[in-house]
């Protein structure tokens, strides 16, 4: 047998929004001409890898190398079109001179029904020229969408990603009720605040509006050491809106709980604890300077996430500010270590009304242009400058936000007061949190 396919399993249901087929192939003497593994259904190719990577097993069961390249990973396969049912998928090899195999291994996939996925019930209800909002995708952007991007930097790990302009998770630019959707796909974790965040990402969506949630899920990542969170620690963040300026025991407990042959794999075993120590060192210099953190600041499990956003009034309440229209774990299929959730905004879509702002155009010209404001203050934004030294100001010119990487940076100032309506929450909702202990809160005038 010169290659099979391990997953998908033929008795386990994928989604057939997001899988992946997982192998391994050994042509002996031809391994050598391969360029890529294709994976297929019928005519239609769903995706293929030019990556190869050595398996113990398959090596000693052909008696061959162990670092011989035999095994093969092809994440973001789709094929929607199957809500349920079964199909046949094949892998081909591609040759450098251009020329394709015969199906060398075959299985069947089982699809389960498109609504059991997060991703595919947002795309079953959006129109082809949705106006939507990815927060942090730098380049792995949600597959299948068109939306604008924004981020906190224009370059992470020393390349660029996909961002329209800079903007802080916790206080958008974006005018309320204004987005048809928004994703957020791993960057929760990140926010030292983020069930503030998932109250602003409510302001920006209109009613009826989607919110596309995925969330490591701590038991999956190199959280797993790390206690989770507790429902009760977020709900005090959020009241008492918790800044990376407060964070201190959050880079403590990221340090010296993660998992670290996970989160730096090249690390020898005897470098280990000076490696941590200067991470930690490095991560409060970071808080000295009033410079971005990027860390896991809290950790998350399907049940932990979804009693704090109840806790703190999104969901599964009287007058809830959303529903939740799909759930899953191990979420999404090529990756099966998050949280999925589509959550939609209460109320009936209404008619927008132009805004006397700049726009960011998108470059489909069929996609509604984005106003973007002050991030303080929510006031309009005009553009200002003679075309080398551009930035946005208001139109008090009270406050200027300059441009980043030829992106608008609408990051608000260190020390901004954002005002916002969410942050004024109703106090009888720490009613909720009475069994789980008392809330330790700062009031507010």
């Amino acid at each position: 047998m010169p290659a099979h396919i391990d997953e998908p399993s033929p008795t386990q249901p994928v989604d057939p929004w997001c899988f992946l087929v997982h192998g391994w192939i050994w042509l002996g003497t031809e391994q050598g001409k391969i360029a890529a593994i294709e994976a297929w259904i019928d005519d239609r190719q769903l995706g293929e890898t030019s990556n190869l990577y050595p398996r113990t097993d398959v090596a000693a069961a052909q008696g061959i190398d162990a670092a011989a390249r035999t095994g093969f990973l092809i994440n973001g396969c789709r094929f929607p079109e199957r809500h349920g049912g079964t199909a046949g998928v094949h892998i081909r090899a591609r040759r450098h001179d251009g020329t394709r195999s015969e199906p060398i291994a075959s299985t069947r996939a089982i699809f389960a029904g498109g609504r059991r996925s997060p991703l595919g019930a947002l795309l079953e209800n959006l129109a082809p020229t949705a106006r939507g909002l990815e927060i942090g995708a730098h380049s792995n952007p949600v597959p299948g969408l068109s939306p604008y991007f924004t981020d906190s930097v224009a370059v992470f790990a020393g390349s660029s990603g996909r961002a329209d302009f800079l903007a802080d998770a916790v206080a958008l630019p974006v005018p309320d009720d204004t987005l048809d959707y928004l994703c957020s796909s791993h960057v929760l974790e990140h926010l030292p605040n983020p069930l503030g965040a998932i109250w602003e990402w409510h302001r920006v969506l209109r009613p009826g509006g989607w919110l596309y949630l995925v969330v490591p899920d701590k038991r999956y990542t190199f959280d797993a050491g790390r206690p989770v969170t507790p429902p009760r620690h977020l709900v005090e963040d959020f009241f008492n809106a918790t800044t990376a300026a407060d964070s201190a025991d959050h880079i403590d407990d990221f340090i010296f709980h993660a998992d670290w042959k996970r989160l730096r794999p090249g690390c020898p075993p005897q470098d280990e604890a000076k490696q941590r120590e200067e991470a930690h060192a490095h991560y409060l210099e970071q808080l000295h300077r009033e410079q971005r953190v990027d860390i896991h600041f809290h950790t998350f499990t399907p049940r932990s996430l979804r009693l704090a956003m109840w806790l703190a009034g999104l969901i599964e309440c009287d007058a809830a500010p959303f529903r939740v229209a799909a759930q899953a774990e191990k979420y999404p299929g090529d990756r099966r270590d998050g949280i999925g959730m589509l959550l939609q905004k209460a109320g009936r879509p209404q008619a927008r009304g132009a805004m006397n702002t700049h726009l960011v155009r998108h470059e489909n010209a069929a996609v509604e242009a984005l106003p973007v404001v002050c991030p303080v203050t929510l006031m309009p934004l005009q553009l200002a400058g003679d075309g080398t030294e551009r930035a946005l100001v208001t139109k008090d010119r009270a406050r200027r936000y300059e441009y980043s990487a030829g992106l608008p940076n609408l990051i608000p100032p260190v020390g901004a007061a954002i005002c916002r309506r969410w942050q004024r929450r109703p106090w009888r909702w720490f009613n909720r949190v009475a069994s789980l202990g008392r809330l330790t809160v700062a009031p507010r005038d």
